[in-house]
């Protein structure tokens, strides 16, 4: 006798949550960008390694600006005195720096480009059994059901969700019924 692999099955896809980190992830990447289009005024900004910048903009700024500037100041004087000789303020870089770092977000550089990674699978929730397989599908049959009776008749959620004994709950949130998995 042979035993039925398990396939898990996808629950469902947290959408709004998902679309929350997306949004914010384009944040911290405005943030970058932002200080990236701020040094271009000050320096070249190919001279910026980009993963120092993501880690310290402010010094990163500060080692290009004198490796810019080494050739005009013969004296050995510190990056900070000379940003203060050009009167360059670096208060708009230590801003960008606080909205980029308040970001929990993943960002990776590819081809020189600030791109932010959010995975999707976090905000997946998947069958864990067959036994939850075999629920989910008699509750997807459910749920199609009371789509077609809506079609004639007024359901009410909260009545579905209490005869079927939180079988599956009404998500008000997108206004769907979902098969409830965490219900025991």
């Amino acid at each position: 006798m042979k035993t039925k692999e398990f396939k898990k099955q996808l629950v469902w896809f947290d959408e709004h949550s998902y679309a929350e980190a997306v949004n914010k992830g384009n944040f911290k990447l405005f943030a970058i960008n932002d200080a990236l289009k701020w040094c271009e005024d000050k320096i070249n900004t190919d001279l910026i390694d980009r993963k120092k910048f993501m880690l310290n903009m402010r010094s990163e700024f500060l080692r290009c600006l004198k490796h810019a500037n080494k050739g005009k100041i013969q004296l050995d004087i510190s990056a900070e005195k000379i940003a203060s000789l050009l009167d360059i303020s670096i208060a708009p870089l230590l801003q960008f720096q606080q909205t980029f770092d308040k970001y929990d977000h993943e960002v990776i550089i590819i081809g020189g480009v600030y791109n932010v990674n959010v995975d999707t699978e976090i905000y997946k929730r998947y069958t864990k059994n067959e036994k939850e397989n075999e629920a989910l599908n008699t509750a997807n049959e459910l749920i199609s059901a009371l789509k077609k009776v809506e079609k004639y008749r007024t359901i009410r959620p909260a009545f579905i969700q209490q005869a079927f004994q939180q079988f599956i709950r009404w998500d008000f949130r997108d206004n769907v019924y979902r098969y409830n998995i965490d219900y025991r």
